[in-house]
């Protein structure tokens, strides 16, 4: 599905790091554990311009965890931090996330 990233299964989009585009994911970032999905990873990616956004493994942990309660919660505890970081950047919808409101550093 072109425009999609699946962020919980070890490839992560990396907002708070050296480089928040798709082409800063290497092959480092295949390998080993699945990193935690974070609201940011969420943001890099819909700057990015995807149309969708899969959690992966996250949700099942949280249902191994907890049951449907672990499942919401998890989902709850990504959004939330999306929330956050759009407030940070001041976008106050999903549509005001654009690519220009990401830094390459």
């Amino acid at each position: 599905m072109a425009g999609a990233h699946d962020l919980g299964e070890g490839v992560r989009l990396r907002g708070d790091g050296p480089d928040p585009t798709a082409e800063g994911v290497d092959e480092e970032d295949h390998q080993g554990a699945p990193q935690p999905v974070v609201g940011a990873d969420l943001f890099v990616a819909l700057a990015l311009g995807a149309d969708a956004c899969l959690l992966g493994r996250p949700h099942v942990y949280g249902l191994a965890l907890d049951g449907t309660a672990g499942v919401s919660a998890v989902v709850d505890n990504v959004l939330a931090e999306l929330d956050l970081t759009m407030g940070l950047v001041g976008a106050a919808s999903i549509g005001d996330i654009t690519r220009e409101l990401l830094v390459e550093v």
